[in-house]
């Protein structure tokens, strides 16, 4: 009897804990006060400091945050407002489905020290967890956004909008259009990091052309890793000025520890004799950037360009920092 009376109590008792413990989980995902505890009490303690002037909704459905600032060692975040549509639920089984995310007035202050170590230029790998979990966001917008890094110039963003989806460590991003004060861009882009691999298909129109030029595209493409290189692609630009192509290029690209390799460049312009190719690297050291190039030019015309008929063939080779090249 006393056996009885004890599996009684115990399972009363994990019967009320399991209770409270989904109360609890309700009144977070499904109420203004709970998602205010949420974002107020539990969330610093990971670390991060952050303030709310205004909380409308629930964490469950559909939240909108006003007045938000973030901050995290060196790093500050300032949003006018935050508008969340989602279904938390499918966190269960493993997907986390965003139907809408809106972020409007966008300041980002970076006062992190510059390292000064070369950057290693290792392809990113997703952990075997994120590999988990797929993730969708329908419909991503955000608007005037401005990153700052301590007193340098700060760079703007007046729109950014697309369709973003996780799935099996590819992350793609479709629809995309990004306006800035320089220019608009359109396209997509792919980029898997359980395999490496880089798809990309853009427009580019600046507002500023560049050699005549006011729109370019940009395709590049992964092929197959070679030796010490963890990534190997090819790359695709051609520049316009308006409907007329005026130059088209297209290279491999090799992704080392320290630095990007080209192979096989080739540069032409429709309907003007000669071709131009090259090899090279970009190395990254401490202090700066060093660019070495191997040019060939074949039957190079630059009648458009000096007036007189030539017929240019040779090699020239350029090596030095960045700098030099300004």
């Amino acid at each position: 009897m006393k056996r009885l009376t004890r599996q009684l109590l115990g399972s009363a008792v994990a019967i009320t804990l399991t209770g409270m413990a989904l109360a609890a989980v309700i009144w977070v995902t499904t109420t203004t006060e709970g998602t205010r505890w949420l974002l107020m009490s539990v969330i610093p303690l990971s670390g991060v400091s952050l303030s709310v002037q205004k909380i409308e909704g629930s964490l469950g459905d559909h939240l909108l945050l006003s007045g938000v600032r973030a901050r995290v060692a060196q790093q500050e975040l300032e949003l006018d407002s935050l508008e969340l549509r989602w279904k938390p639920l499918l966190l269960l089984v493993g997907t986390a489905a965003v139907q809408e995310l809106t972020l409007i007035g966008v300041r980002i202050q970076d006062n992190a020290s510059p390292d000064n170590s070369p950057p290693v230029l290792a392809w990113p790998q997703a952990s075997e967890r994120a590999q988990l979990f797929d993730g969708k966001i329908t419909r991503l917008r955000v608007t005037d956004l401005s990153y700052r890094r301590q007193q340098e110039q700060p760079v703007l963003l007046t729109s950014l909008a697309g369709s973003l989806s996780w799935q099996d460590g590819l992350l793609s991003i479709s629809q995309l259009t990004a306006v800035s004060p320089s220019g608009r861009i359109n396209g997509s882009i792919s980029a898997g990091f359980k395999q490496p691999s880089l798809m990309s298909d853009l427009v580019i129109a600046l507002v500023h052309p560049v050699a005549e030029m006011d729109r370019f595209s940009l395709q590049s493409r992964r092929s197959g890793a070679a030796g010490p290189e963890p990534f190997v692609g090819s790359i695709t630009i051609s520049g316009s000025a308006g409907t007329r192509k005026l130059l088209e290029l297209g290279s491999d690209v090799g992704m080392a520890r320290h630095a990007i390799n080209l192979r096989r460049l080739r540069l032409t312009r429709p309907g003007k004799k000669g071709v131009i190719t090259a090899d090279g690297s970009l190395a990254f050291t401490a202090r700066e950037s060093l660019l070495s190039l191997q040019v060939t030019a074949t039957g190079l015309d630059l009648a458009p360009e000096l007036n007189v008929p030539t017929n240019l063939s040779g090699s020239l080779k350029f090596a030095g920092t960045l700098d030099n090249y300004r």
